[in-house]
C-alpha cells in the first residue's frame, strides 16, 4: 500500500532504532541507487500504528534523493519487535555479534510488548464482566456445550482421522553414498 498521498511524517519506533542508522558511505550508496532507479516498491517502508519499525534509512535517502518513498502497514495486532527483527534481521549487512545482541534485544522488548498486551487484555475482560454482573439484558455464553471458534453448526458428525500409513525405514546414509564412508574411514 502506498501510503504516501496520506502521512510521509512518521515517529520511529524503538524497535526500528535498535538497529544502527546507517551514515557516510553506506547512505550515499543508497542515496545514489535511489537517484538511478527510483524508491524500489518491493522493499517499503513498513509502518506499525503509524511508526516506522522498519525502512528509516530508506526514508532518509528518499527525501535526500528526492523520491517518493513506498509504504507498507503491517496489523496492529503484529508484534512490532518480532516484524523488525524479521524485516531488518536477514537483509541488514552486520557483524554477527551485533546482530545476536541485537536479537537478543528484540527478543526481550517482545516479551515485555506481549506481557503487556495480555494485561491489558485481562483487564479489559475483568471490566467487561463487571459490566455484565448487573446487566440483566445481556447476552451471557452458554456454559452447557463445549466451547468452539467455530459458531457454524455442524454438517457432518465427527469422525475420527484414520491412522497414519507407516513410511518404510530409511536406507542408511553409508549405503546410498557409493563408497563415501569408506573413504572417510581410511
Amino acid at each position: 500500500m502506498n501510503m504516501s498521498a496520506c502521512k510521509t511524517e512518521f515517529a520511529i519506533h524503538p524497535a526500528a532504532d535498535m538497529f544502527p542508522i546507517l551514515d557516510g558511505k553506506d547512505l550515499a550508496g543508497i542515496i545514489a541507487s535511489m537517484q538511478r532507479e527510483g524508491f524500489r516498491a518491493d522493499k517499503p517502508i513498513i509502518i506499525w500504528r503509524d511508526q516506522i519499525i522498519d525502512g528509516r534509512n530508506r526514508l532518509a535517502a528518499s527525501k535526500i534523493a528526492g523520491v517518493e518513498p513506498a509504504f507498507k502497514r503491517v496489523s496492529d495486532d503484529a508484534d512490532p519487535y518480532l516484524e523488525a527483527w524479521a524485516h531488518n534481521g536477514a537483509r541488514r549487512d552486520l557483524e554477527p555479534d551485533t546482530k545476536a545482541a541485537i536479537y537478543i534485544k528484540m527478543l526481550a522488548a517482545s516479551d515485555d510488548w506481549q506481557r503487556e498486551r495480555e494485561e491489558a487484555r485481562r483487564v479489559a475482560n475483568e471490566a467487561r464482566a463487571k459490566a455484565m454482573e448487573g446487566n440483566s439484558n445481556a447476552v451471557k455464553p452458554a456454559m452447557d456445550s463445549p466451547v468452539s471458534r467455530d459458531t457454524r453448526p455442524s454438517a457432518a458428525p465427527r469422525v475420527a482421522a484414520p491412522e497414519p500409513t507407516p513410511r518404510p525405514a530409511a536406507a542408511p546414509t553409508w549405503a546410498l553414498s557409493n563408497g563415501t564412508a569408506e573413504r572417510w574411514i581410511r
